[in-house]
């Protein structure tokens, strides 16, 4: 089981929702039983910003190039999602073990450098500029 919680004072802390589960799942241990428990520290998580941009900009920007010039691969235009899974392994964002992270297990740092990648990506290997997230978009005027 996986319980996330934060460093308050020098004490491990945890959201009540966390805290009740994490009481409720040690309950089901039997007294005696051997247990492990780890502790990694985590970045900032990543933004409903960065997701959006990620998603809504950058993979769908691609999708739309893909689609406009003619690519497809194996005879198939890529699917959004399957255009997601091209940027994943072409921009790979590794954990501490080497694993493929997607943006689900990605902190607000490692998207970042992501979708930075995926804008480098776009750009050398397709010709295809996609501009920088704009953070000031809720401020302006949609005519």
């Amino acid at each position: 089981m996986k319980f996330l919680g934060y460093i308050q004072n020098g004490t491990l802390t945890f959201p009540a929702v966390q805290y009740q589960l994490r009481q409720q799942f040690v309950a089901t241990i039997k007294t005696g039983d051997h247990v492990e428990e780890t502790l990694v520290r985590k970045g900032d998580p990543k933004t409903k910003e960065q997701l959006g941009y990620a998603f809504a900009v950058v993979v769908a920007m691609v999708k739309i190039y893909f689609d406009e010039n003619g690519i497809d691969l194996f005879g198939c235009a890529p699917t959004a999602r399957f255009t997601k899974e091209i940027l994943y392994n072409a921009c790979a964002e590794d954990d501490d073990n080497g694993r493929r992270l997607t943006l689900s297990g990605m902190d607000k740092k490692q998207a970042a450098a992501f979708i930075d990648r995926c804008t480098h990506w776009a750009a050398t290997q397709l010709g295809l500029y996609i501009p920088p997230a704009d953070s000031n978009w809720r401020n302006k005027n949609v005519q």
